[in-house]
């Protein structure tokens, strides 16, 4: 019936109930009534604060003059008088949210007592979004993806913030505005101050469509790790130059790369203008790789002279780079074998005596040879421990990439009326400076020749000052003299 003659016949019930008649309860009068038409809107799920919902009733099919009730819409605990003809806005309360049972029923006009049910609805009130963030939860630097579940609708853009809960106040390591795509957006972790810290991804979503409005949603803590630590790299060429002449020397150089964590390796020769030229070396390492490079310019060439730079970037699992590098030169240059000779006084090439206490070093030898040496046992005494005369001698070897044939020739005898005389020429190896290639002549007057000797008695190669060591000497009461020595080898030189 119309409002304003419902409300008419609300008066009278009033007045008679006043007077002392009594008035049929609503259930009772509702069995006799026309049921409403109550038409709900399309929507079903919506944000109050942004659409309105509006019952449209039409009770019009009962008697105003015998109908004393109204109809009321209840939900969640809450009730709100509808209009008995047109539509009537529900007014939800700010706590109202998710799936909500809407009920009409026809209530008595003091709202003591109510009809069953006369309609009913279920709707899904929207306030917010609901956001479930997910991502890696062990990262490594720069951007990273994380991804998202968000109902009822998509988000357009996040507002993220990367949280180290444990400090107080929470530091915020890295935060920013992200668009989404699809349901994947990025953030980004900072690459340093947080190496496996135990930090906190905190996101926001926001939405505006038309049909929902504005919406915000937060999403519960997502633990992330970050690993930004360097991995370790250490690169080695087992030769600081390499000469790309097929000669045998230098002609390749191996590089060696340790890395404990990286996993990609990446190999690079930068020439001194700048130029890079990628080296096709493996794109994984497990601890160890080793590469050979002979100076290619990946065209068919060699790169021109130069001194270069081998480089070595490793990645680790997280995305973290390292690099390590070492010079390199490059040449055309290439290595011959040249005979060189050249004889040293027997006193210019002396570097220590060592005469025992029975024993004698002269610079004055019977024979009369300027710069000669006389070694003469037992000159004073004859116990047997006391009784060797021994010249160490050493000369400088021309710098070289490589020695072989190694001798050193004495000439000399022993004075005249020396019986059973004898010398022993030997000389050092400089690993360990043990004697080696023991040689013994008689007291022949002439050139007595020591043994041929290899790279191994080469001292001094690493600083550049290579030399060659031998020694002189005799014992048991012997006596030898000594004109000069002859010194010869092979060396290879560039050219």
């Amino acid at each position: 019936m119309p409002t304003y003659a419902r409300t008419t016949v609300r008066l009278l019930v009033l007045l008679l109930a006043v007077a002392g008649l009594t008035v049929p309860a609503a259930s009772a009068l509702a069995d006799d009534l026309a049921p409403p038409v109550v038409t709900w809107p399309e929507v079903t799920s919506f944000n109050p604060d942004h659409t309105p919902y509006v019952v449209t009733v039409d009770d019009s099919a009962n008697d105003p003059a015998t109908d004393t009730t109204v109809l009321v819409a209840s939900w969640n605990g809450h009730t709100q008088q509808l209009a008995d003809q047109g539509g009537t806005t529900i007014e939800f309360l700010p706590t109202d949210q998710d799936g909500t049972y809407i009920a009409v029923q026809r209530c008595a006009a003091d709202l003591t007592s109510c009809s069953d049910t006369v309609a009913d609805t279920t709707v899904w009130l929207v306030r917010k979004l609901t956001v479930t963030v997910g991502s890696q939860n062990d990262v490594g630097p720069g951007p990273q993806d994380a991804w998202l579940d968000s109902s009822p609708v998509s988000p357009d853009s996040v507002e993220w913030q990367l949280l180290d809960t444990t400090t107080s106040p929470t530091t915020v390591a890295s935060q920013g505005t992200s668009p989404v795509s699809g349901n994947h957006f990025d953030y980004s972790v900072p690459t340093t101050g947080f190496d496996e810290h135990d930090l906190r991804l905190s996101v926001t979503a926001v939405s505006d469509t038309d049909q929902y409005g504005h919406l915000e949603g937060t999403s519960l803590f997502r633990p992330v790790t970050p690993h930004t630590r360097p991995p370790g790299v250490r690169l080695e060429l087992d030769s600081p130059a390499l000469y790309w002449a097929q000669d045998g020397y230098a002609d390749e150089v191996r590089i060696t790369i340790r890395s404990g964590t990286g996993q990609r390796l990446r190999l690079d020769v930068v020439a001194p203008d700048g130029t890079v030229l990628r080296l096709p070396a493996r794109h994984t390492i497990r601890r160890v790789d080793r590469e050979v490079f002979s100076g290619s310019d990946g065209d068919g060439g060699h790169l021109p002279n130069g001194v270069y730079t081998v480089r070595a970037t490793v990645v680790d699992y997280w995305g973290n780079v390292a690099e390590a590098s070492a010079p390199l030169k490059i040449s055309d240059r290439h290595a011959v074998w040249k005979t060189w000779t050249h004889t040293y006084t027997a006193q210019r090439a002396l570097v220590r005596e060592n005469p025992g206490a029975c024993s004698t070093i002269s610079h004055h030898p019977s024979y009369g040879w300027k710069g000669g040496l006389g070694l003469y046992s037992q000159t004073t005494c004859k116990r047997t421990a006391q009784s060797f005369a021994i010249a160490v001698n050493a000369v400088p070897l021309p710098t070289a990439v490589a020695y072989d044939k190694l001798r050193v020739s004495v000439y000399g005898g022993a004075p005249r009326g020396t019986t059973h005389p004898y010398v022993v020429l030997g000389y050092y190896r400089s690993k360990d400076g043990s004697f080696v290639d023991r040689a013994q002549f008689d007291g022949a007057l002439g050139t007595h020749r020591g043994l041929v000797a290899g790279n191994r008695v080469v001292w001094g190669v690493a600083d550049s000052e290579p030399t060659f060591y031998w020694s002189l000497g005799l014992d048991e009461g012997s006596r030898w003299e000594v004109r000069d020595y002859t010194v010869s080898a092979r060396i290879q030189v560039l050219r």
